[in-house]
């Protein structure tokens, strides 16, 4: 066919190993970021904030803001769309009115927390991150979206 593939090949390839991969990714939100990285909003909770899992997941990596606001739909303290596609995507159906009422956390609130519980050392306030690759991309994919919106 179109590369010389058998069907029982590109089944693997095409279903089984995408289908592998996409749950590895899943697990690895739930186990990465309960394990390694920064506790900036309560330092005495298992969750963490990890740049590496959000990277990969497209913003689920704020584990720990995540676990200490869970009414707060960005999941993230970010304030824009870097690492964070989900919230981008919820901001897209929000504006076409497909997604309403949603909650968010006041700044006062999370600076009060990090305060009480947060562990001060790993808290990285809007020092902006290194522009690399990923930052670019969704750098774009925000202005895509903003297009589209606007």
């Amino acid at each position: 066919y179109f590369w010389g593939e058998t069907w029982r090949n590109s089944w693997y390839v095409a279903v089984l190993l995408r289908y592998v991969l996409t749950l590895n990714g899943i697990w690895l939100i739930n186990s990465a970021a309960h394990a390694w990285g920064g506790k900036p909003y309560d330092r005495s909770i298992k969750p963490t904030q990890n740049l590496g899992v959000a990277i990969m997941s497209v913003g689920e990596g704020w584990h720990n803001y995540h676990h200490v606001f869970p009414q707060d739909y960005k999941a993230a303290e970010l304030g824009n769309y870097k690492f964070n596609f989900t919230t981008a995507f919820i901001d897209l159906f929000a504006k076409i009115r497909w997604a309403y009422d949603l909650k968010t956390v006041s700044t006062e609130l999370v600076h009060q927390r990090v305060l009480r519980t947060g562990q001060i050392q790993s808290r990285k306030d809007p020092e902006p991150i290194s522009e690399g690759w990923v930052e670019k991309y969704f750098l774009w994919l925000h202005c895509i979206i903003k297009r589209i919106l606007s």
